[in-house]
């Protein structure tokens, strides 16, 4: 479903976007770690929020374990101070019966509402560390791509640069005007406008 995707939607997303930060900027081996760097601090940043949020969510329940046990226990000592309370006047049997009930109502209350607290809490506290792992292994896999990306966009570069250059070498040799002092125009008089064509050609020979 859409809520289990989304922390990783925004896993993804925080890497793109640390990385489109760099784009264009890339030259080097020294500019990908930055830019990798740059990358894993926002997926780990992606990560902490999603963990913040489930674990925002286990503390009603952590609440009501420790809590629980503690209500009980209150209402019992309530309920045993009456009973002691009514002893003192020589009360019946049924004028006890109230503070028994009430103590072992309290218990069970505390009881009823520690024990399946406890269980969501384990059951929340294993999905959690399962969501945490999985987001861990997500983000070590998407920072992977990425550097693996940006090391075959590296290489390219210097590979096209370095094709490049024997082209340019080539194409400054078969250029004679690219060619220094090969052949040089300098001090050679322009023919006269009046000049038969030939005699024009031939001068600039």
């Amino acid at each position: 479903g859409t809520a289990a995707t989304a922390p990783y939607v925004k896993v993804l997303s925080a890497a793109l976007e640390a990385l489109h930060k760099h784009r264009g900027k890339i030259s080097s081996a020294d500019d990908v770690r930055v830019c990798m760097s740059h990358v894993e601090n926002a997926v780990q940043r992606a990560i902490g929020r999603a963990n913040a949020r489930y674990e925002k969510g286990m503390v009603p329940l952590s609440t009501f374990i420790s809590g629980g046990p503690f209500l009980g226990l209150l209402g019992t000592v309530w309920g045993v101070m009456v009973t002691f309370g009514a002893l003192t006047e020589k009360a019946s049997i049924a004028e006890l019966a109230p503070g028994v009930s009430g103590a072992l109502v309290a218990t069970t209350a505390g009881l009823l509402l520690a024990i399946p607290a406890s269980f969501a809490y384990n059951w929340a506290l294993g999905r959690t560390r399962q969501m945490s792992t999985e987001l861990d292994n997500f983000s070590s896999a998407v920072a992977d791509q990425i550097e693996n990306e940006l090391l075959d966009e590296l290489r390219a570069s210097k590979r096209d640069a370095t094709r490049e250059r024997p082209l340019a070498a080539e194409a400054q040799d078969a250029n004679p005007f690219l060619r220094g002092g090969s052949l040089s125009l300098a001090g050679t008089p322009p023919p006269s406008p009046d000049a038969p064509l030939r005699s024009r050609a031939s001068s600039w020979e």
